[in-house]
């Protein structure tokens, strides 16, 4: 397993905590991935989407990384559809993504997930798989299955 950030401490604090798991940290910015084409069978970001200034192009960039065959896992916090205390969570961490915009660091507000889906639209994934988890102790909620053409 592989994990990037461009955060050092954040990557010392995962080595740490999954200290049993062979991971291999990397200090990497997802702009300039250094890894071959077609490296990876299975990619992962969570909750980074909103930090990201160019999405698209980021996204691009994992996809020339992907096997032909591989798949891209999305984990991101959406602004819509939530329960009364979810959307307080949302309201409070817009507001954090206020303060690190004044401080000069990349965070936008959540997106709904009908903007998550246009976004990879053009990353010509066959299939977005929507599953909407209303209590992380619960199974989904419901799973609602998007084909493309």
């Amino acid at each position: 397993l592989i994990g990037i950030d461009t955060s050092l401490q954040g990557l010392r604090h995962i080595k740490q905590t999954l200290s049993d798991a062979s991971i291999v940290p990397i200090c990497m910015n997802a702009n300039a991935l250094a890894f071959s084409i077609e490296s990876f069978d299975l990619i992962t970001i969570s909750n980074s989407i909103h930090h990201f200034n160019n999405y698209t192009n980021i996204l691009d960039k994992m996809v020339t990384t992907l096997k032909s065959d591989g798949h891209i896992l999305i984990n991101e916090m959406v602004s819509d559809k939530q329960t009364e205390t979810q959307m307080t969570h949302v309201l409070l961490h817009h507001w954090w993504g206020e303060i690190d915009t004044e401080c000069g660091i990349v965070h936008h507000p959540t997106f709904s997930q009908q903007n998550l889906i246009e976004m990879n639209e053009h990353a010509l994934l066959k299939t977005i798989d929507v599953q909407e988890i209303t209590n992380l102790d619960e199974n989904p909620t419901d799973t609602e299955t998007i084909d493309y053409l």
